[in-house]
């Protein structure tokens, strides 16, 4: 295991332990439990904000620039897939075959790919709660392919999370190759939903400036989201960014 690895399989249980949910078996730790204190928990996100620099820099990353062939899925990453009974997260299924292309010399496969596609076969939604924050959210079809959403409760409040159980991650761990081959054939340039048309865009200075103004004139956050072509989730991001007071 590469150092890199290594860091990323630490940060991955450090991760878990900040939401309050127990690394090995994937489920939320007792309310009194040590991780779930307050303290306990700033610190674990501190300890992961550190360790996702660290993993930046150019003199431990050893991911191969160089590494043209394209990402495909070989026997070794099939037969060794941790298959997970408490279920699994997507990012942690993602992490591991791209581990394993690291390790084969090859591309990576891209983290939208698993998403899109799951999507594009109806076992995600996009949906966006009332906080402003944006879910993929299982569909009816993805509830009966082993794909579920529950919210829990972390030091910033409810959050939700989607576990793929073992039937889930079968599923996909048997579609890979198919996956990645139609995810690189029809890749598209990044479309905006209408109406949000510098969604996903960068800031600059200029949009910054124009999001202070309507801000200080009293515009509520829905009324700059349209104005500025974004969605209120990126609104209250960048508000909170620019420690504005009611980013909340």
């Amino acid at each position: 295991m590469t150092d890199i690895e290594k860091i990323t399989f630490a940060k991955s249980y450090i991760d878990k332990m900040a939401q309050g949910i127990n690394p090995l078996d994937g489920n939320p730790v007792p309310e009194n439990d040590l991780i779930n204190n307050v303290r306990i928990s700033r610190c674990l996100y501190l300890v992961s904000q550190i360790l996702d620099e660290a993993c930046s820099q150019p003199e431990i990353n050893t991911v191969k620039p160089n590494a043209t062939a394209p990402f495909r899925v070989t026997a070794e990453m099939t037969e060794n897939f941790p298959f997970n009974e408490s279920g699994m997260l997507l990012k942690d299924i993602i992490d591991y075959f791209n581990s394993c292309a690291d390790n084969a010399g090859i591309k990576r496969l891209a983290k939208p790919a698993l998403s899109e596609w799951l999507i594009s076969n109806g076992y995600l939604q996009p949906v966006e709660k009332d906080n402003g924050k944006h879910y993929k959210l299982p569909t009816e079809k993805g509830n009966a392919a082993g794909i579920t959403a529950e919210d829990r409760y972390g030091m910033y409040g409810v959050y939700t999370v989607v576990l793929y159980d073992r039937q889930a991650q079968k599923l996909i761990v048997d579609s890979l190759q198919s996956i990645a081959d139609n995810y690189y054939t029809n890749k598209k340039k990044f479309t905006p939903r209408e109406g949000f048309e510098n969604q996903g865009a960068g800031w600059g200075k200029e949009q910054d400036n124009k999001l202070t103004e309507l801000y200080k004139a009293g515009l509520p956050a829905e009324e700059i989201s349209k104005a500025l072509g974004r969605t209120l989730g990126g609104i209250r991001a960048r508000l909170k960014k620019l420690g504005l007071s009611d980013a909340t």
